[in-house]
C-alpha cells in the first residue's frame, strides 16, 4: 500500500533574478569582492558620508530663498497695512463729513421749527385781526334803519353842489 506523501519528490527550485552569490560551497572571490564592496560603501555612509552627495551650495541658497520669501511676506504685509490704514483714515474723515452736514441739518430743521412756530403765531394774530376788520367793515357798511329827518349840509349830494357853483 502506498503512502500518502510517497508520490512528492523534490523537485528543482527556480533561480532568483538577482545576482546574489551561490550556495557557499561555490563562492567565486569576484562575489567576495562585490560584497566587500557593497559593505565598505555601507560603511561610509554610516560614518558621516554626505547623503545624495549634496552641496553646501545647494543648502546656502535654500536658505537664502527662504529668506527672501519672509522678507516678501513681511513687506507685503506691511504695505496691505499702510493701504488700509489710508483707508480707514479716509472712511473716518469721510464719517466726520457727514456728521458735521448731520448737525448742520439739525440745527437747520430747528431754526424751521422756530420759524413755523413762529409763522402759526402770526396766521393766528392774522386770523384774529381779519375777523376785527370784517367785524369793521360790516358795521360800517350795515345802513342804519332809522333815516334822519334833516339831512345836514354837509351831507348833501355832490351833484346838488356842483350845480349852484356853476
Amino acid at each position: 500500500m502506498k503512502k500518502k506523501f510517497e508520490d512528492n519528490v523534490a523537485s528543482p527550485m527556480p533561480k532568483t533574478k538577482s545576482e546574489e552569490p551561490a550556495l557557499p560551497w561555490k563562492v567565486n572571490e569576484s562575489d567576495l569582492a562585490k560584497v566587500d564592496s557593497l559593505s565598505q560603501s555601507y560603511n561610509d555612509l554610516a560614518q558621516g558620508a554626505p547623503p545624495l552627495k549634496t552641496r553646501p551650495i545647494f543648502l546656502i541658497l535654500l536658505v537664502v530663498a527662504i529668506f527672501a520669501a519672509a522678507l516678501f511676506m513681511i513687506a507685503s504685509i506691511a504695505a496691505e497695512n499702510d493701504r488700509v490704514r489710508i483707508g480707514i483714515s479716509e472712511k473716518e474723515k469721510e464719517a466726520a463729513i457727514l456728521q458735521v452736514d448731520l448737525d448742520k441739518a439739525a440745527a437747520e430743521k430747528v431754526a424751521l421749527e422756530n420759524n413755523a412756530s413762529q409763522l402759526e403765531k402770526r396766521v393766528g394774530d392774522l386770523s384774529a385781526q381779519k375777523a376785527l376788520f370784517t367785524a369793521v367793515l360790516e358795521s360800517l357798511t350795515k345802513k342804519p334803519d332809522d333815516i334822519p329827518a334833516e339831512a345836514p349840509a354837509s351831507e348833501v349830494p355832490p351833484a346838488e353842489n356842483q350845480e349852484k357853483d356853476q
